[in-house]
């Protein structure tokens, strides 16, 4: 680690040994004497100069560090994530199509099939809720996934009267759009979907609106964080050169690790918390899960942590947080992040019910996974950045 330290200060130390004659010298903002004055620097001096010249080594490395690690994550993760859940939420539309050309069983579950695999490719991703998640123009997160699915909305726009349109739907409301409105059409009341949509030609109406909607949000998110000029992605990964919402790439960095700790704490409280009864007096609340419909809560849940261990992670082609120096000479709090996910995983596992069930039922095995999120978070909230010396932010969830 030493070594690989010392030959980057090295390579940094030549580049500003390499500046031509006559050329001065700036160290941290401070301009130095030409190269034959330099010679003339006192014995006590020297130090001074070397010690100015590792720290402006030292502080370029570890941005380039940075910069290197969140370039890979839009390689490898970022980048093919959002073109796989916009290419996911087409083939829904295409399956949804299907099913309404031909209303019987197979179709149906081809259908719900083709929507897990949307929701799991969606759910990867939440740990980049921010940017054009959050923010105009697109503010995509609320169009693909205000849950619980508000049936009550849902069903004011079945038994009205306006004409369907891909654009009514764009303009009706958050409840009445995305993958929670599209799971109350494929799998609530499972005994009488099918009949209720043989009958109600109107449903399949609403159920492919839906579907064109989604399919162009998803398509319009993954534009904005594509490699593209004016992407969002270019100023996450760029951005002294981007000039958008980070100043650098420690700021960007700090975005992505946060949002790590915001995530775990989001299971805890909304995903899990909330539903168990722990804001209301400890009356569960089973409607208050996340894809109550379709039983598909704790999957949700897995696929969040399965991005955040993958970002963890490093490849032969992928880097990750394990990449980082300072990450490298904790080798204990690596350990550490591993056997807790590992935690977690196992007490998800261990829930052998749907949740909706497992809340009212067995709340104590519901209570064990929060326990082991809140492990996880306190890793990445205190040591993790600590270690990598990042500024907490603010958890900004506003439960989309």
């Amino acid at each position: 680690m030493a070594r690989r330290r010392g030959r980057r200060i090295q390579r940094c130390l030549q580049s500003h040994a390499q500046r031509g004659p006559g050329l001065p010298y700036s160290v941290l903002g401070v301009s130095l004497m030409h190269r034959q004055q330099v010679m003339k620097l006192s014995v006590i001096a020297m130090p001074l100069l070397c010690i100015s010249l590792f720290s402006h080594c030292e502080l370029e490395d570890v941005q380039d560090v940075r910069q290197g690690i969140i370039k890979s994550w839009a390689q490898h993760l970022i980048v093919p994530g959002f073109q796989d859940f916009a290419d996911r939420a087409q083939q829904l539309l295409v399956a949804t199509e299907s099913f309404c050309t031909a209303i019987d069983l197979a179709n149906l579950e081809a259908s719900q099939n083709t929507w897990r695999d949307t929701r799991a490719a969606y759910k990867r991703l939440e740990v980049f809720a921010f940017g054009p998640h959050k923010e105009f123009p697109g503010r995509y997160g609320p169009a693909i996934d205000t849950w619980p699915a508000r049936e009550e909305d849902i069903l004011e726009l079945l038994n009205g009267t306006k004409e369907i349109s891909t654009s009514l739907i764009t303009n009706g409301g958050a409840t009445k759009r995305g993958l929670p409105a599209l799971e109350w059409f494929l799998f609530a009341s499972p005994d009488t979907l099918l009949s209720e949509t043989v009958s109600n030609p109107r449903r399949c109406e609403i159920l492919l609106a839906i579907g064109e909607d989604l399919s162009l949000s998803a398509q319009g998110l993954a534009e904005r964080w594509s490699t593209g000029e004016g992407s969002f992605l270019n100023e996450l990964t760029d951005p002294e050169t981007a000039q958008g919402m980070y100043a650098n790439s420690k700021e960007s960095f700090a975005e992505i690790v946060n949002r790590m700790w915001f995530t775990f704490e989001n299971i805890q409280r909304d995903k899990l918390g909330r539903p168990l009864g722990n804001e209301s007096n400890g009356s569960p609340q089973p409607d208050n899960l996340e894809s109550r419909f379709s039983q598909n809560a704790i999957e949700d849940i897995r696929n969040n942590l399965s991005m955040i261990s993958e970002l963890f992670e490093a490849t032969d082609e992928r880097q990750g947080l394990v990449s980082h120096p300072r990450m490298m000479e904790r080798t204990d709090l690596i350990a550490s992040f591993r056997n807790q996910v590992n935690k977690t995983m196992q007490s998800l596992d261990d829930i052998d019910q749907p949740l909706s069930e497992a809340v009212l039922e067995n709340p104590d095995s519901v209570r064990k996974v929060i326990d082991n999120f809140g492990e996880l978070q306190t890793l990445v909230q205190v040591d993790f950045m600590s270690t990598l010396a990042l500024t907490l932010s603010f958890n900004d969830a506003d439960g989309d």
